[in-house]
């Protein structure tokens, strides 16, 4: 298994409390990080699963099961293993640019070292 880093950031959620904090925990994000800072919560994980996809997931499922939901996931660009669009239960991940914030889906190489943001749609 390799591991994998990545933020997902909370939705409705502008302070990160011990009580949220508990919650993602009890929910199985003991491999997260749990934090906010100028008005976004998020969790920074070191996640170890088979993929990245797998990894994601599997958060963001934790996540649900907490009582929350995400805005969006940013990954550390030395977690792709993939820069293309991949599906998985009719979901869409694009990975675009942070700095950029454009549409532009990654190439095969990691071009800057800008972090990735993933837009879902489930």
């Amino acid at each position: 298994m390799k591991t994998y880093w990545f933020n997902v950031f909370l939705s409705g959620i502008d302070s990160m409390t011990d009580e949220i904090a508990d919650a993602l925990f009890t929910a199985g994000c003991d491999d997260g990080l749990p934090s906010s800072s100028e008005g976004l919560a998020q969790v920074y994980f070191a996640r170890e699963a088979d993929s990245l996809e797998s990894a994601i997931f599997t958060a963001l499922d934790e996540i649900k099961k907490a009582g929350f939901d995400f805005s969006k996931v940013e990954i550390d660009p030395e977690s792709i293993l993939r820069t293309d669009t991949n599906r998985k239960k009719g979901s869409e991940i694009k990975f675009q640019s942070a700095r950029k914030r454009n549409r532009r889906v990654l190439s095969g190489t990691q071009g800057d070292a800008d972090a990735a943001i993933l837009n879902f749609s489930r």
